[in-house]
């Protein structure tokens, strides 16, 4: 066991928030419905912003923070791996197949691996929540069908309803 580490250096301020906006846009942000801003917090060191903070890397989980405006979020989709959202600010419908919940300000929701599941702020302000992933870089992302069908019905018909990490952060991504 050691004890010898610069704690610092293993903290991310939530008054530098702003200096960790990702460039990466995964692909149902291209829906109106689906535009929200993504700040890596911890691990995904290939969505962070270039020049931004250092990124804390970890081998075994993620976290994202997601910023949306009333009505969005993102799109349906499913993954290999567990997802957990923590709401900081705001009212958010969290569906997960055919169910859904309401879910407020410290609320916990936990989506178990391979079970299609969104997030949209219902409130009236904007929301923030926190998405916690498993693993280094996050999983293949299975866009739900209906959400395909919308990409395309806009000419943004991806190859395949699956994205992979690391992502690449590009124009047009």
């Amino acid at each position: 066991m050691s004890d010898s580490i610069n704690l610092e250096e293993h903290v991310v301020r939530w008054r530098d928030i702003a200096l960790r906006k990702s460039p990466f846009r995964p692909r149902d942000m291209s829906l109106p419905q689906f535009d929200r801003e993504r700040y890596v917090v911890l691990g995904r060191p290939h969505e962070a912003p270039t020049g931004g903070p250092r990124t804390i890397e970890n081998e075994h989980y993620t976290m994202v923070c997601i910023v949306a405006e009333p009505g969005k979020g993102f799109a349906s989709h499913a993954h290999a791996t567990v997802e957990s959202f923590i709401i900081l600010k705001g009212r958010f419908r969290c569906g997960c197949g055919d169910q859904s919940v309401e879910v407020e300000p410290f609320d916990v929701v936990h989506v178990p691996p391979d079970h299609f599941h969104d997030l949209v702020n219902i409130g009236t302000e904007t929301g923030v929540a926190m998405a916690i992933n498993a693993g280094k870089h996050g999983a293949p992302i299975t866009l739900a069908p209906d959400v395909v069908a919308q990409l395309a019905a806009i000419g943004k018909q991806p190859a395949t309803a699956v994205e992979r990490p690391p992502f690449e952060v590009a124009a047009g991504n």
